[in-house]
């Protein structure tokens, strides 16, 4: 039998009181919204609020998950800081509805999910609101697997964890409202493993036709024949976490050991070995899909890409299939990671997504592997670099959205922001007990 590698119980950490006065700065920072910047971008001094303001990503409603979890420690004081930021994301969202979409990180999903984590900390209340939202979410999934299965490919949006079906899968699990759509979006999922034509070659439904990337200059040829993207964050390895998560949940359908078999042979395919051990490239270019191998070089190791996010993604469907083989090709990404100096990491942020933060969280489920000691040791090195950059400069001005902030301005949310970063601390200080904040990360 195989067990899932989870977080052990390892108090806090090395740097708990730096991380704790550095989290309590910014949860202090973020009180009240009313004090946070909203949108005022250069160019637009008084920038209205928008989709992304209030999304989980980036807005309101992510920020309240920093006060759910310290609602245990504070009472009173972070119950009322929370329900204020989701206040004004719901306000938001009776106002009429902006531009965003339906994924876990936008305004409807986010909410909801935001506002269940609510509802666990506080041991009730928001249940005519979560009703609403999951009646909406539910026939806005109906409508999204209507869109992906008229379709053989399409952009990564349409399946991936930030915007796509893995994200709304996760909302709907946690929820465990609409069964029968849930099943729908996992059958969807488990369809896009079979292969389809596309340019004269055969690529799974996973196939992205659109680059990684917005950059017009960058993946010239990626940008014209699409690519296969392995990452936790907008690629194959979230539908793997997705489909194991559920699997380990007692919740499958037809094919479902099947389409997690599929993805497995997909990172087994590509699967690297450079000076430091295993690693998988970020992305696929038909060329390469059709050779079956890649030419990448290690990249940044990092939750939305690189070996902490894919390690989790590997090890939660090892413990879904019960195949040791898969664990240990887990635990030997997570090893050679370890033995990369973190000037190497390519990190150089202290975001969840990919910064400090992100990577300090996805390894703490390797905590009790039997690289364990190594990785606890790994984890306060990572804590301190994340400390450091706000020790070293204060924390800066917090505003709310995650593009187009003015000079010297960082965002205020929970994917990108200061909200995410505190999150993670207060784990790492031994705050919190069982908050599943990083349930939206894919981690458990």
């Amino acid at each position: 039998m195989v067990t899932v590698v989870g977080r052990k119980a390892i108090g806090a950490g090395r740097y708990a009181a730096r991380a704790k006065k550095v989290a309590d700065g910014i949860a202090d920072v973020l009180r009240s919204p009313d004090d946070v910047g909203t949108a005022r971008r250069a160019n637009d001094p008084k920038g209205p609020a928008s989709w992304k303001d209030c999304s989980v990503g980036s807005g309101y409603a992510g920020i309240s998950m920093l006060y759910s979890g310290r609602i245990s420690e504070e009472g009173d004081a972070a119950k009322i800081a929370g329900h204020r930021y989701l206040a004004r994301a719901s306000a938001f969202l009776e106002g009429g509805r902006g531009v965003g979409t339906l994924g876990i990180f936008y305004e409807v999903c986010g909410l909801g999910y935001s506002l269940a984590l609510a509802q666990q900390a506080t041991g009730g209340g928001y249940t005519r609101a979560l009703n609403a939202l999951d009646s909406e979410v539910c026939a806005g999934a109906r409508h999204f697997c209507d869109l992906v299965e008229a379709a053989p490919l399409g952009p990564m949006a349409r399946y991936d964890l930030i915007d796509g079906l893995t994200g709304i899968g996760r909302y709907l699990l946690m929820r465990g409202c609409g069964p029968d759509i849930l099943a729908r979006v996992l059958s969807a999922i488990v369809d896009m493993t079979a292969l389809v034509p596309h340019e004269g070659r055969l690529v799974p439904g996973f196939w992205s036709t659109t680059p990684p990337s917005r950059n017009p200059d960058a993946h010239r040829d990626l940008q014209e024949f699409g690519h296969l993207n392995l990452g936790l964050a907008h690629g194959i390895a979230g539908p793997l976490a997705l489909l194991a998560i559920c699997e380990l949940r007692g919740v499958s359908v037809t094919g479902q050991e099947a389409a997690i078999r599929s993805l497995m042979g997909t990172f087994e395919k590509f699967r690297k070995e450079d000076d430091y051990g295993t690693f998988w490239p970020n992305t696929i270019s038909l060329e390469q899909w059709d050779r079956g191998s890649s030419p990448a070089s290690r990249s940044r190791a990092s939750w939305c890409y690189g070996a902490p996010g894919v390690s989790r993604a590997v090890a939660l469907a090892a413990a879904s299939a019960g195949n040791a083989e898969w664990l240990r090709t887990a635990e030997r990404s997570v090893e050679s990671i370890l033995r990369v100096p973190l000037d190497d990491w390519g990190v150089s942020h202290w975001s969840l997504c990919h910064g400090w933060a992100g990577a300090m969280q996805a390894l703490r489920y390797f905590t009790d592997g039997p690289h364990g000691d190594r990785v606890v040791e790994v984890i306060d090195a990572l804590a301190d670099r994340a400390l450091s950059e706000i020790e070293a400069e204060g924390l800066p001005a917090l505003e709310m959205g995650q593009e187009g902030l003015a000079p010297g301005v960082s965002p205020a949310g929970f994917l990108e922001g200061a909200a995410g970063l505190a999150l993670a601390l207060d784990d790492y200080a031994g705050r919190q007990s069982d908050f599943p904040w990083d349930a939206a990360l894919m981690l458990r």
